[in-house]
């Protein structure tokens, strides 16, 4: 079937290779315009044997000028002298059928040494299947796009090869940069090594992107960070769409800032509800709606319940002596060590200046006699170190237990400041049950 011409190209070994190949293949000598061609080349230009006189040159399939506007004259002297030069050059090239119809090709033309000479080997692929393809992808690549830039969240379009095919422009806007090419150029710059959970991003992320193309969606958080290196915590939804017979994954992205700021701003405000500022126990707001509810549940199972109150013997003395700065430092400390000497759970607030309450459910009498006592020991166990000064301290405790079903908080709290007063006349640095 090769074709060829009078300048004595005719071994046969080059022709069986040649005439075999899937690919078209013509073979002409750099002085020449004779031609030599495998099977694959005579049907990709529309040819038959009749049709390749001898001689025939190449020019006769190629138009006049290239897709880029260049002579075709011009630019195949290029190509040629890049093959001589090189030994080996790639290309695109527009030729042309018999018929005079337009092919677009790829072209890769070798030099080949010859004893009489040098040959060039022109390996031809046809590249109208595939700009059909590259056409239909850039298409369907549109209208993704167009899909996502309407979208007020970063979205970025990931394909089955979990390369990164393009960004909306809300991504410059999450992540403060000029443009979203910045982004594309730069992907990884933008995530830091580590996520929170201890996981290294890129790993993380391409596993995160297979589960998702295996289950069609996920959710989840993620870190990025600003080229300053500020953390912008996202909320990211997966998504896989079928667009054209290709699956895809949608990447929408939710800044977390604003919400997280928020969430943190309510917890401080919660805190400082329910947490005394200085002390950091309970407040006295948050210890009334929470005993109540402890006293009610207390009388539905009919289960003992105790309120003790606590108040600093000669606090004011403390203040006058040393400063409020230092008073602000005991009562501190006296919190601490009444909190270490009862349990995790127990309720136990700042009632008052130097007054504190503690709820004691579920215990008799005598256990709740000796959360008391050892709370008035705690006082007494060592003085307390602020400022370099030893400051002894002591505390009068009232203990009241709920003794019918009709007791109201008001009432035990009335009892156990009772109680209270009792142990400040018996002397102080005492513990006194009310009766």
């Amino acid at each position: 079937m090769l074709k060829h011409g009078t300048n004595g190209c005719t071994d046969w070994r080059l022709r069986e290779i040649v005439d075999n190949m899937p690919l078209g293949a013509v073979v002409y000598s750099h002085d020449s315009d004779y031609l030599m061609w495998n099977k694959a080349a005579m049907e990709l230009f529309g040819l038959d044997e009749s049709d390749i006189p001898i001689n025939r040159g190449v020019s006769e399939f190629n138009p006049e000028y290239q897709t880029d506007g260049k002579l075709t004259s011009e630019k195949k002297d290029e190509t040629v002298a890049a093959a001589f030069r090189d030994g080996k050059t790639n290309f695109e090239w527009m030729h042309k059928s018999a018929k005079g119809e337009e092919i677009p090709t790829d072209v890769t033309l070798v030099r080949v040494e010859r004893e009489d000479g040098t040959d060039f080997v022109a390996f031809i692929r046809d590249l109208r299947e595939f700009n059909v393809i590259r056409e239909n992808e850039r298409v369907t690549t549109q209208r993704l796009m167009a899909m996502v830039d309407s979208a007020p969240m970063a979205c970025t379009i990931v394909d089955e090869n979990l390369k990164v095919l393009d960004v909306n422009k809300e991504i410059a806007n999450l992540l403060g940069l000029p443009d979203k090419q910045l982004y594309l150029d730069r992907q990884m710059d933008f995530s830091p090594l580590y996520q929170p959970d201890g996981q290294p991003s890129y790993p993380k992320m391409i596993e995160k992107l297979k589960n998702a193309f295996e289950s069609g969606r996920d959710h989840f958080e993620w870190m990025h960070n600003t080229l300053d290196g500020t953390m912008v915590p996202c909320e990211v939804f997966l998504e896989r769409v079928n667009l054209d017979g290709r699956n895809f994954l949608t990447v929408y992205k939710r800044d977390l800032r604003e919400l997280k700021n928020t969430i943190s701003l309510m917890e401080k405000l919660e805190e400082m509800a329910f947490s005394d500022e200085l002390t950091k126990l309970s407040t006295r707001h948050y210890f009334m709606e929470t005993a109540s509810n402890e006293l009610a549940e207390s009388i539905e199972t009919d289960s003992p319940y105790h309120l003790l109150m606590v108040d600093i013997d000669f606090f004011k003395e403390v203040n006058d002596k040393y400063g409020h700065t230092v008073g602000d430092e005991v009562l501190k400390l006296i919190a601490l060590r009444m909190r270490q000497a009862c349990r995790r759970s127990t309720l136990i607030a700042r009632f008052g200046g130097e007054e504190f309450i503690v709820t004691l459910p579920n215990i008799d009498l005598d256990e709740a006699k000796k959360v008391a006592w050892r709370i008035r020991q705690a006082m007494n166990d060592a003085p307390f170190q602020v400022s370099g000064h030893e400051i002894t301290v002591t505390v009068s405790l009232g203990l009241a237990s709920r003794t019918s079903h009709g007791d109201t908080l008001s009432e035990l709290i009335e009892r156990a400041d009772s109680a209270l007063y009792s142990a400040k006349d018996a002397g102080k640095n005492t513990v006194v049950v009310s009766l």
